[in-house]
């Protein structure tokens, strides 16, 4: 008798606004929103105050049932619990730090620092390597500017441009690059990212190929 009550009750207000989709959960509460997709374990869905926003996802299990925009009903089946509500995206630091291991072999030794905007679309990138494997020790460093086209997700892609200058032993040397990779996340706090890059240079007077191939893991916060 009382489920039959909120459920009328439920269906009443839903008339009174059916400018969007409402997801009633087992608590009573409701979420006003844009649902997307109804999987076998959870609803994804975007938030109706905010449809250009991130993609949510629910718990199928602390669903009771959705009523669409159109005022028709779905009554949601439970499901075994796989975990809680999940209103809140994965937020990833915007500073990280990375080592190029690959670099290790060929006796030199790259650090690098990227700062990532508050948007998540973009980000600058400094490096800084010493090689050890000329007469002479070389230093050299430089700066990238990465877009994020798709924004900060569990796996990013990201193009660009930079360069890179310092002396390389004892002579100058000064590139111009284009770069493109991906960003991985396997957890919150940790990073790798692969890219590549091709270009040309200036070194001791003589124009030469820019490239490389790289591998970078670190932390993020």
């Amino acid at each position: 008798m009382k489920t039959q009550i909120a459920l009328t009750l439920c269906l009443l207000v839903a008339v009174m606004g059916m400018s969007q989709d409402k997801i009633y959960l087992h608590d009573g509460s409701h979420i006003e929103a844009k649902v997307l997709e109804i999987n076998q374990l959870d609803i994804k869905y975007k938030k109706y105050s905010n449809l250009e926003g991130p993609t949510y996802t629910v718990d199928k299990s602390t669903v009771m049932m959705i009523i669409n925009e159109n005022g028709e009903t779905e009554v949601i089946k439970s499901q075994p619990s796989t975990g809680v509500v999940n209103n809140e995206p994965i937020v990833y630091g915007r500073n990280v730090l990375g080592i190029n291991p690959i670099h290790l072999i060929f006796s030199s030794v790259t650090f690098g620092y990227e700062r990532i905007s508050k948007t998540g679309n973009s980000s600058v990138y400094v490096p800084l390597t010493y090689i050890l494997g000329y007469r002479y020790a070389s230093l050299y460093t430089g700066v990238d500017f990465r877009m994020y086209p798709f924004g900060q997700k569990t796996s990013s892609f990201f193009i660009g441009g930079g360069t890179r200058f310092g002396s390389i032993n004892r002579d100058s040397y000064v590139d111009g690059r284009f770069i493109t990779g991906f960003s991985f996340q396997p957890s919150k706090s940790f990073n790798i990212t692969l890219d590549g890059a091709v270009g040309a240079g200036n070194w001791g007077g003589s124009i030469v190929p820019a490239y490389s191939i790289g591998v970078s893991i670190g932390p993020r916060f």
